[in-house]
């Protein structure tokens, strides 16, 4: 590994821990890493400060938070880097328990400027907003309401007391052909489809072309069915499984093998999706 692979790695690592950290209100993780200067935005009116120690104190207010938010298909690829500064930005949803029966799924982009004086790295600006999807209404007073009152009046056909991250689930970070950084847990993948020396990763939310043979994932991905020499399928994905095709909840059909068919009809239970499987909502 050359030394700027190795310092292109450090900073998607450090993206990655601040995300996590501050999802999680992990403040005082964040802070040792975050530059004088600092400057924090939010999607919210209040959410801007301008220093670290605004943002410590701004923070701090908040408290811990009672839930940890589950957050996956995470993505991140640096923009540009001089040497001094890097521009980082990154997409992932956040999964979240508004009360103990409502789950849902938020869609977030981020930009992190990291500054560089030698081998340390400080976060000069982090820019984070929720992606709002849902069609103008022309009322203003309507569509500036505070994000809690449109999760609590709109979200709650949106439950689910599906399990959302299984037991089985296991963490992976995998870079794409063009070495952007995906972090993901099993059972966000939808399927994988071999690609010569590549694979097609699919999620609900993306897909991506990452190298390693088919064989290679399916030792790593717990809970996943051959059901084609080209094809591997989380269960959980499956709506059903009919002579030579099996069905998916996003609507997408892939074929089964008569070799596989037998043998995947034995272990194949239908159930509801799990939450990691269905896309987020943007509002």
């Amino acid at each position: 590994m050359t030394q700027k692979q190795d310092l292109q790695n450090t900073v998607l690592d450090l993206s990655h821990k601040v995300v996590k950290s501050f999802y999680s209100r992990r403040t005082e993780t964040i802070l040792p890493l975050l530059d004088e200067q600092f400057l924090w935005i939010g999607s919210l009116s209040f959410q801007w400060t301008e220093g670290a120690a605004a943002f410590g104190q701004l923070k701090r207010g908040e408290g811990e938070s009672t839930s940890v938010p589950d957050i996956g298909n995470e993505y991140y690829n640096i923009l540009s880097s001089d040497g001094k500064s890097w521009v980082v930005c990154g997409r992932f949803t956040v999964s979240l328990r508004v009360d103990a029966d409502v789950i849902c799924r938020l869609l977030i982009r981020v930009t992190l400027v990291w500054s560089q004086k030698g081998e340390r790295f400080s976060l000069l600006h982090l820019h984070s907003s929720c992606a709002k999807d849902y069609p103008p209404t022309g009322n203003s007073s309507q569509e500036t309401r505070s994000f809690c009152q449109y999760l609590h009046e709109n979200l709650h056909e949106n439950a689910a007391s599906r399990d959302m991250t299984p037991e089985t689930s296991i963490r992976l970070s995998l870079r794409d052909e063009a070495g952007h950084l995906h972090y993901l847990t099993s059972s966000e993948i939808l399927y994988v489809k071999a690609s010569n020396q590549w694979c097609h990763i699919v999620t609900a939310f993306d897909q991506f072309l990452s190298f390693g043979s088919l064989t290679s994932f399916e030792e790593k991905l717990p809970g996943f069915l051959r059901i084609h020499r080209s094809y591997l399928v989380n269960s959980q994905a499956i709506e059903k499984l009919r002579f030579n095709r099996v069905y998916l909840w996003n609507h997408e059909e892939l074929p089964v093998s008569k070799k596989r068919y037998q043998e995947i009809k034995k272990v194949f239970k239908p159930s509801p999706p799990p939450e990691s499987l269905t896309p987020p909502i943007l509002f």
